[in-house]
C-alpha cells in the first residue's frame, strides 16, 4: 500500500516542532510496512525563515517533498492552492507510482486537498486537530465553517483525536468520524527516572492565556515547601505577564519560566520531575500529557476535552477550568502521598498512542475505505 501524507510541515533543525504530529504519524506507519510520501505544504508568512519553492529528500525512509510559499493567509487564495496541490500530487504519483490514500491533517490543508480526489479518484482519509472546531457552532467563523465543509466534502473517511471533537464534528458538521488518537514520540517511554532533590513539578505549553498558567502560578503560590520547585517549559506572549506574576508572588527562587526546549531537553526535565500539571481551557488532544504519562510521571489535567480520553484515576488528577483552589489541593495530596500512583501502571494507560498500535489501527481504516 502507498500512502501520501499531507501536512503543514515537517519538523527541522531550526523549526523541530513544525508538523511534528503528522510526521510522528507517519513514521509510525512507514515502520508498519506501508510506502509513505510526505507533502509538506508550508505555507507560513514571509518572516519565517525557510527555503522557497520545493525540496525532495529521503528521511526514516519516507519520501519527503517540502513545498514552501510564504502565502500567509492562505484563505483568500483556497482556489490556486487546491490547484496547486494537485499538482504537487500528480508529481508525487508521477516519480513515486500511484498512491492509494491521501491522508490530510487539520481542515485547512484538508481543504486545500479537496480538489484531488475529485481529479484523481484517491481515497481521501483527512484528520481533524483544530481547536478552532472543537467549540459550539456559534462560535466559529464563517469562513472557518466554509472552510471546514469543503475539507470534508469528498473524503471517505474523517478520523477525530478525540472523543470531544468528535462529537463536535457530528454536532457541527454532520460527520461521523473514527477516533484515533496523536502518536507519541516512543522515546518518552525510555526516560529514565533520575535521582533528586525536593519535588519537581513540571508544565510544558506555549505560553498564551488557553494554558492558564498564571491559574498554575497562583496555585502554586499557596504550597509552602521550601523544596517543591516549578518549571515551565515554552515561550510566547504570556512571558512578561507571568514573569510579572512570579515576581508578584514573591516565588523566584521555585518557579522557573525555562523558555522554549527541544525534545532532548523535554525529556532530560522529565527525568527529573514528580508531577506534571497544565490547566489549559480547551485541548483537542493534549500531546504534552500523554507524554507526560508515558514518562511515567502522574498529571493534574482539567476538564478540557481532549486528556478527558485518557486522564483517569490511575494516573492523574482532573480539576475544573480555573479552580485554582483544587489545584493546589491536587498538588498537595500527591506531595504529601494521601493520592499515590504506580510508575509502570501510568506508563501502560497510554498504551493507545505507542507507534504500532495507531499505525495498525490507521492501516485497518485505510484498508477499510479501500475496499
Amino acid at each position: 500500500m502507498r500512502v501520501t501524507i499531507v501536512a503543514g510541515g515537517v519538523p527541522s533543525d531550526r523549526y523541530p516542532i513544525h508538523g511534528i504530529f503528522e510526521y510522528t504519524q507517519a513514521k509510525a506507519i512507514a515502520s508498519a510496512g506501508i510506502e509513505v510520501c510526505y507533502l509538506a505544504l508550508d505555507f507560513r508568512p514571509l518572516s519565517v525563515r525557510r527555503h522557497w519553492g520545493l525540496q525532495r529528500f529521503n528521511r526514516d525512509g519516507i519520501h519527503i517533498y517540502h513545498f514552501s510559499l510564504p502565502t500567509g493567509i492562505y484563505r483568500r487564495g483556497l482556489c490556486f492552492l487546491q490547484k496547486l496541490a494537485l499538482l504537487l500530487f500528480l508529481k508525487i504519483e508521477k516519480e513515486q507510482g500511484h498512491q492509494d490514500i491521501l491522508h490530510t491533517h487539520f481542515y485547512s490543508i484538508s481543504a486545500i486537498c479537496a480538489l484531488i480526489p475529485l481529479k484523481t479518484g484517491i481515497k481521501l482519509v483527512a484528520t481533524e486537530h483544530s481547536s478552532k472546531l472543537n467549540k459550539p457552532l456559534t462560535e466559529i467563523s464563517n469562513l472557518d465553517c466554509k472552510v471546514a465543509r469543503t475539507a470534508y466534502s469528498n473524503t471517505a473517511a474523517v478520523i477525530a483525536v478525540s472523543d470531544c471533537l468528535a462529537l463536535r464534528l457530528q454536532d457541527n458538521f454532520k460527520i461521523n468520524a473514527t477516533i484515533i488518537g496523536n502518536v507519541v514520540n516512543p522515546e518518552f517511554a525510555d526516560i529514565k527516572h533520575a535521582n533528586h532533590k525536593g519535588f519537581n513539578i513540571l508544565s510544558v505549553g506555549r505560553l498564551i492565556k488557553g494554558k492558564r498558567f498564571d491559574d498554575l502560578i497562583r496555585a502554586f503560590s499557596s504550597i509552602s515547601h521550601p523544596d517543591v520547585t516549578l518549571t515551565i517549559i515554552g515561550a510566547g506572549p504570556e512571558q512578561i505577564a507571568l514573569q510579572n506574576l512570579i515576581d508578584e508572588l514573591g516565588l523566584n527562587s521555585r518557579v522557573t519560566l525555562y523558555g522554549s526546549a527541544d525534545s532532548e531537553t523535554i525529556r532530560k526535565l522529565m527525568s527529573e520531575a514528580d508531577l506534571f500539571a497544565l490547566l489549559s481551557e480547551s485541548e483537542t488532544f493534549g500531546v504534552a500529557y500523554a507524554e507526560a504519562l508515558t514518562a511515567g510521571i502522574p498529571v493534574i489535567a482539567t476538564h478540557c476535552g481532549g486528556p478527558e480520553g485518557f486522564v483517569t484515576a490511575e494516573n492523574g488528577i482532573q480539576v475544573d477550568v480555573g479552580d485554582v483552589n483544587g489545584v493546589a489541593k491536587a498538588i498537595y495530596s500527591v506531595i504529601d502521598g494521601s493520592i499515590k500512583f504506580t510508575e509502570d501502571k501510568i506508563r501502560r494507560s497510554v498504551s493507545q498512542f505507542e507507534p504500532s498500535v495507531v499505525a495498525d489501527k490507521l492501516i485497518k481504516l485505510y484498508n477499510s475505505v479501500l475496499r
